[in-house]
């Protein structure tokens, strides 16, 4: 479990690498990863596609994630804790979880004053 912190209002960017349960790097060719975040109170706040994720070496299992500024300053994201998840799905539609975690959101003047 990784936490992370970031801003609302910046645009947030996390890398990995997608592994089997050895540790290897998965293929993700065919494949995708996908990014949810959720409140214990809401359930799921904010999710991205996989067409929003870029797959960086399908072989290599390295993915980046981006969330555009204006996608973080969206109304049901406050500051506060939350739960987050990175899945990966390979070509054959199998699902594993590659990261959990708590995810800080902090208010920045950016956000309160576009």
């Amino acid at each position: 479990m990784t936490n992370i912190a970031f801003y609302i209002g910046e645009t947030w960017t996390i890398q990995g690498t997608a592994v089997d349960a050895d540790g290897v790097p998965m293929n993700l060719t065919g494949g995708s990863v996908e990014f949810r975040v959720a409140s214990d109170t809401a359930g799921v706040l904010k999710a991205l596609s996989p067409a929003d994720i870029a797959i960086d070496t399908g072989t290599g299992g390295t993915y980046t994630l981006t969330i555009a500024a204006t996608d973080s300053r969206q109304t049901s994201l406050v500051a506060g804790d939350y739960t987050y998840e990175v899945d990966a799905v390979d070509a054959s539609n199998a699902v594993s979880v590659q990261n959990r975690g708590k995810l800080t959101l902090k208010k920045s003047l950016r956000a309160l004053y576009p």
